[in-house]
């Protein structure tokens, strides 16, 4: 690998690198089953030879196959860790955490495509070439899990 794929390499991680962690943690639950599943990743790229020529989807691919490969293996069951950082709502704490049960009750295709939208800033052409499915798949199951967030938060008394 050239110094230029290098150097390109550590610019997207330092501009990327929450963005893809936050992924990580939402598909395995755990920080530092996240951590390895990032850190894992960007050691695999910088065995390559050469990058690949869209480097930003590639890299969320093997995230999402990392993270299914780190599941796997898992031998017993973590509790679910939060991703969404307490910044997102720094007024109030609860909010995080209704937020995140509503996800939680989501399919996984289409609690996976919310956090890839709204937390990773991917739009739905990446989600739909990442998942190898079509940009309206990715935007049917967005709108349908958003909804049914929409209804069960609805259902939340107002304290």
């Amino acid at each position: 690998m050239h110094d230029d794929d290098i150097d390109h390499i550590q610019a997207f991680y330092h501009e990327h690198r929450q963005a893809l962690y936050t992924y990580a943690l939402s598909l395995v639950g755990c920080r530092s089953t996240a951590e390895d599943v990032l850190h894992t990743v960007f050691a695999e790229i910088l065995k390559r030879k050469a990058l690949p020529n869209e480097i930003k989807p590639y890299m969320y691919r093997c995230i999402r196959n990392r993270s299914i490969d780190a599941l796997r293996k898992r031998k017993h069951h973590q509790e679910y860790e939060s991703f969404i950082e307490p910044d997102t709502f720094p007024s109030n704490a609860d909010t995080r955490m209704i937020i995140e049960e509503a996800l939680n009750t989501l399919s996984h295709d289409e609690r996976e495509t919310i956090v890839m939208k709204n937390f990773t800033g991917l739009t739905f052409e990446e989600i739909a070439n990442l998942r190898s499915i079509s940009k309206n798949t990715a935007a049917s199951w967005y709108r349908r899990g958003l909804e049914k967030m929409r209804k069960l938060l609805e259902e939340v008394p107002n304290g």
